[in-house]
């Protein structure tokens, strides 16, 4: 949290915006990537709810999101390539392999959530107060929400599930007492 405070103060300096969607995005979906991690997950149900989710965050970005000119046809593709991606990459390799499939599902649980805590109170701090950048009150729209949960997921989850397990199984290494005993799994 201390973190993402610190890096919105350099990027936006807006301190209520940063406890709004930042912290609360954060917290909310770092705390269920760990969580989940520890939990041993049956892997069925999150599995056919991704691919629901998936294929509403497609249907979003191209009948929504391009038509409305809030992203253009190529970052539209960008973005479906990486759900898509993702979606395949947690089926393929999250789905089988047992020692990560816990933490995949958190990552991709935890990344939704905060990706939508995101889309939801950005546009509702620019309804009562002046966006980083702005000089004049600019409420943002529903879409614009929509945006921000897109392009909050889209650019960090295929970072969370492929580097992710490499960082993680190095720094249990490191540092064997972080590792989880299998009685918590």
């Amino acid at each position: 949290m201390i973190g993402i405070f610190v890096s919105d103060m350099f990027i936006h300096g807006n301190p209520l915006l940063s406890l709004m969607a930042g912290i609360t995005s954060n917290f909310a979906g770092f705390f269920l990537v760990g969580y989940l991690a520890r939990k041993a997950v049956d892997w069925k149900v999150p599995m056919i709810g991704f691919g629901v989710v998936s294929a509403s965050l497609i249907a979003v970005t191209e009948a929504i999101l391009v038509p409305q000119e809030l992203l253009s046809s190529v970052e539209g593709l960008v973005f479906s390539s990486v759900i898509i991606a993702t979606y395949i990459i947690l089926i393929f390799i999250a789905a089988p392999n047992t020692k990560w499939r816990s933490y995949e599902i958190g990552c991709m649980l935890g990344l939704l959530v905060g990706a939508a805590i995101i889309g939801a109170t950005v546009p509702l701090f620019s309804q009562a107060f002046i966006m980083p950048g702005k000089t004049l009150l600019t409420p943002l729209s529903v879409s614009a929400g929509l945006w921000y949960l897109i392009w909050t997921f889209g650019t960090e989850i295929l970072f969370m599930i492929v580097l992710g397990p490499p960082i993680l199984e190095a720094c249990h290494r490191a540092f064997p007492s972080l590792k989880p005993s299998d009685k918590s799994r």
